[in-house]
């Protein structure tokens, strides 16, 4: 197992921001939850808007039915704007959740997400606050 100790390895992203995304893909995965990451939302069409976790009803499908973006609070704004087009522009997709890790704050949009509690998908049955820890 390779041991990355060079922030810029990291490309863009902070240690943070990967943990993140891999503690999510990881539970997904393990609840036989088909995710990819940092990929296109419309899969034919690789220009088309980028999320940092998709998740799939299965393989096959063309678009996801919700995303997750990982976010510092510098960018918040700009990525719950993202999220609300992307929500407009492909009506597939039907939540959308934000996580600030600086804040450790949630944010969902769409479908019967709920403020009072914005890290849960009740399309999926999720807590994604849950899935921010390492599997064990």
């Amino acid at each position: 197992m390779a041991i990355l100790r060079d922030p810029k390895e990291f490309g863009d992203l902070s240690f943070e921001h990967h943990k993140i995304l891999s503690n999510i893909s990881f539970n997904l995965f393990r609840h036989d939850i088909f995710a990819l990451q940092k990929f296109c939302i419309d899969n034919e069409h690789l220009n088309s808007r980028f999320s940092d976790i998709l998740i799939y009803n299965n393989k096959n499908d063309r678009y996801p039915i919700a995303i997750i973006d990982v976010t510092n609070q510098n960018e918040f704004k700009e990525t719950r704007e993202k999220l609300k087009e992307i929500l407009e522009d492909y009506p597939h997709v039907k939540e959308a959740f934000i996580y600030d890790y600086e804040n450790k704050t949630w944010a969902a949009f769409g479908g019967n997400t709920n403020n009072d509690k914005p890290s849960y998908s009740p399309l999926l049955d999720i807590d994604f606050n849950e899935y921010l820890k390492s599997a064990k």
